[in-house]
């Protein structure tokens, strides 16, 4: 083959490079006519520039050429760039590729505006409906890594994968091809895993043809068994047994922790989920980071809404006061609020809290026991023993009317016998009467004196025991 001249390896798509004799690191630039948008892949270093442009002026006329396609930002495929820059001499010339390499890319002095693909839907299409499509490929080798594709005639821009490194240089690969290509995919690409991620998106592609920026071209006929050969190989870390073996050891450690957390906080969930008190964490603003089941009863509301909430949410305005006074004196005592539910229901509870500082940020964690039922049986409580008191007092108060009607009864009988025998005298009805009114008002003081006992007093005064004592045993 005639290695002087561009080659064609699918219509309209070339082979624009320089055959590097007894160099096994040959760089493949491309070119794909399409008039005056023409676009340029991988053009190289300064090393094959001046061939590049030859081959690429059989083509077409560089002026044509509006998009350079830069797959990475390595020398070997960059550094021709503001070259071919300034014989272009156009001023809607673009530099396609990933904005993760923008910012290595001008490195090199160059003044060309950025075509980024992961902004522009992974494809480019020209005004007269050449389109290309773009795989991202990361780390494979580089963070914004990605590979080109055109559908129409199945060609991949493949980029550093499938590259290969060959003293006895083939265009075209042959069926031994993979040995050739894995000493290179064993050190450029960072781990088997990494590799596998793209080479599975690009075996999804139909592809006639794979164009690597080093190496050979690679026909259909072997590209599903390199694909599968590719898969298999250890590569990056892998390769070097002792990264290898730490890696590996150092995968299980974290397994293990990631085990030993998973357990921690299986325990800890069991522990916040079986206590009967709410348990609520918050942060030093008091947006509330978790809470345990008793919490979510207790609110009426889920796990996906309370997370969202701050503490003072829950608390009414009346009760603010309490609570930023407790939290800013960080009171660690028990005290009484009312709360507020999801629905805005209030209740009375008793809450606790303190502060706690993990990793230089300090956390609140609150505890809160409904009182509702307490309540509910503390009125229930002093409304019996209210009862039982007014059931107490009244006895006493018969206790004590009880002599005074037995004296009243007694006057009433003596007035009527005296009456009947004719013995009856004005003095002696006098007198009746006047005991019988004696005794009523002794009733009537009984009465003041019960309702004075029961009823709160305003003011405190002093007063003489035995006064009362003689009161009460008349």
């Amino acid at each position: 083959m005639d290695f002087n001249n561009a080659v064609e390896i699918a219509q309209n798509i070339y082979w624009v490079g320089s055959y590097l004799e007894n160099d096994s690191f040959q760089c493949l630039p491309y070119l794909i006519e399409n008039g005056n948008e023409s676009i340029l892949i991988d053009p190289g270093s300064m090393l094959e520039f001046e061939e590049v442009m030859r081959k690429t002026q059989e083509i077409t006329e560089l002026s044509n050429i509006k998009y350079i396609i830069l797959h990475h930002q390595d020398p070997d495929l960059v550094a021709s760039v503001p070259e071919i820059e300034k014989l272009i001499n156009r001023d809607d010339l673009q530099i396609v590729t990933h904005s993760r390499m923008t910012d290595l890319i001008k490195h090199y002095g160059i003044t060309l505006s950025y075509y980024e693909i992961d902004k522009n839907n992974l494809e480019l299409v020209t005004t007269n409906g050449l389109k290309l499509q773009f795989l991202t490929t990361p780390y494979c080798h580089s963070p914004g890594a990605f590979v080109s594709y055109e559908p129409k005639t199945k060609v991949l821009f493949s980029s550093d994968i499938f590259g290969g490194l060959e003293e006895s240089w083939d265009f075209y690969a042959k069926e031994d091809y993979f040995e050739l290509a894995k000493e290179f995919h064993r050190a450029y690409m960072p781990s088997k895993d990494i590799f596998n991620y793209a080479l599975r998106k690009i075996e999804q592609l139909d592809i006639n043809l794979i164009a690597p920026q080093h190496g050979s071209l690679i026909k259909r006929a072997l590209i599903p068994q390199l694909i599968e050969d590719m898969k298999n190989l250890e590569c990056g870390l892998y390769i070097n047994e002792k990264y290898n073996n730490e890696l590996i050891d150092t995968i299980a450690q974290l397994k293990k922790k990631d085990k030993e957390l998973e357990e921690k906080n299986s325990l800890m969930n069991m522990l916040l989920n079986t206590t009967m008190e709410a348990i609520v964490i918050v942060d030093e603003k008091y947006n509330i980071l978790q809470v345990n089941k008793a919490a979510l009863d207790m609110f009426q509301t889920s796990i996906e809404e309370v997370l969202l909430c701050n503490m003072f949410d829950f608390v009414p305005q009346k009760e603010l006061a309490k609570v930023q006074k407790a939290q800013e004196q960080n009171i660690v005592l028990p005290y009484e609020i009312k709360i507020y539910k999801k629905d805005k229901t209030i209740f009375p509870a008793l809450v606790q809290g303190g502060d706690v500082m993990i990793n230089d940020k300090i956390y609140r964690v609150g505890t809160i026991i409904d009182l509702t039922e307490i309540k509910q049986k503390e009125r229930q409580d002093f409304q019996q023993s209210k009862l039982a008191q007014m059931g107490e007092m009244i006895s006493m108060i018969a206790h004590q009317w009880r002599q005074s009607l037995n004296a009243i009864s007694a006057s009433s009988i003596n007035l009527s016998m005296l009456s009947e025998m004719g013995m009856l005298e004005d003095a002696k009805v006098q007198e009746s009467s006047k005991f019988i009114q004696n005794q009523c008002q002794v009733m009537s003081k009984t009465i003041d004196t019960f309702m004075n006992f029961v009823k709160p007093a305003n003011e405190s005064k002093e007063f003489l025991l035995q006064d009362m004592i003689d009161k009460l045993c008349r």
